[in-house]
């Protein structure tokens, strides 16, 4: 059994496992077998994870602290398929976007200053910078 750090976090009307980027597996290719035993996937009752039977409560965000000058944090969604061993990172997911930046401050993940800049990677917004107030 391997341990990860993880805050299962409510964003706007889905909820999902927030992560650190440093805490997972350098090469991402391992992070499926992480995130679907998480959410108790391949099992559509997810009985044994956090998962919440819908694709709105199966959401699972990768974040990291930016290198790119006016931008605190990164971030990656993906969505656990329920009943499937997939999880989908062609789209991102706007409630949970809205977790990211409070997830950053929280966490110490890289949120400088009470306007928190992040980025996207996930389509259709990959690239764009968003903007939140952090009143923290």
């Amino acid at each position: 059994m391997r341990k990860f750090n993880v805050v299962y976090m409510r964003g706007g009307t889905s909820k999902g496992c927030l992560f650190h980027r440093e805490d997972l597996p350098a090469d991402p290719k391992e992070w499926d077998s992480i995130f679907l035993q998480v959410m108790g996937n391949p099992d559509p009752k997810q009985i044994d994870g956090l998962g919440g039977t819908v694709s709105s409560n199966n959401k699972i965000v990768v974040v990291w602290k930016s290198d790119v000058p006016d931008v605190d944090i990164e971030y990656l969604v993906g969505q656990v398929i329920v009943g499937k061993n997939q999880v989908d990172y062609k789209a991102n997911c706007g409630n949970m976007t809205s977790a990211v930046a409070p997830f950053a401050v929280e966490e110490g993940a890289g949120a400088r200053r009470r306007t928190c800049h992040y980025r996207a990677h996930a389509k259709p917004q990959y690239g764009q910078v968003h903007q939140r107030h952090c009143p923290y």
